[in-house]
């Protein structure tokens, strides 16, 4: 073989032996590129989809809150006709948060109207008569009943969280014979007293 073939053939593997490492040095740093990009991409939307729901979170949070407050004044309703005015309020809440599956509010035994015993076998009302009165729309309809978590609520009240707003990790949930994922949110009715001065 002449010695130009065979200069001009390693010539050939030199340039290509270079152009493959540069090619595969571009590659990799446009990869790194593209990755980071991706990246930032992701922790942008992440970002975004977490203020989102923190957003929806907190409105709900505020209804909750805002019914509870009203409930803080049970005592300025006459006794016979405080349970029943907190299940058309808790109706007319329900009705305006398509989103809530479901809504319950449960009180101490006696604690609403000290009439528990009266109201035993009610529709809101568990065995011994305590007010625990629930609303679900999970199979389509709006339909009244009694809370199912009523022992799971007492513990948190007489906890040493019961003061405190709480929200549950998300749990798979049948919502009109769909698969979904919901969570629980909390919010305590504060008692207080006004004393004349």
């Amino acid at each position: 073989m002449k010695i130009k073939i065979k200069l001009s053939i390693m010539m050939i593997a030199i340039v290509l032996i270079v152009a493959g490492g540069i090619a595969i040095i571009e590659l990799q740093r446009a990869s790194s590129i593209a990755l980071g990009l991706a990246r930032q991409k992701t922790m942008y939307l992440a970002r975004q989809q977490a203020q989102y729901w923190d957003g929806r979170i907190n409105g709900y949070i505020n209804v909750l809150q805002t019914l509870s407050n009203i409930m803080n004044f049970y005592e300025n309703l006459p006794l016979t006709e405080r349970r029943q005015t907190y299940e058309e309020t808790m109706q007319s809440v329900f009705e305006d948060m398509p989103d809530f599956l479901r809504i319950y509010t449960i009180w101490k035994p006696n604690a609403i109207d000290g009439m528990d015993a009266r109201y035993i076998g009610r529709v809101g009302s568990t065995a011994t008569g305590q007010f625990a009165y629930a609303l679900a729309r999970d199979s389509g309809q709006i339909a009244p009943m009694t809370s199912t978590v009523v022992q799971e609520v007492m513990d948190q009240i007489t906890g040493p969280n019961a003061r405190v707003v709480g929200m549950s990790d998300p749990v798979p949930f049948k919502n009109a014979g769909k698969d979904t994922y919901c969570v629980r949110l909390t919010v305590p009715i504060r008692w207080s007293t006004t004393l004349p001065m």
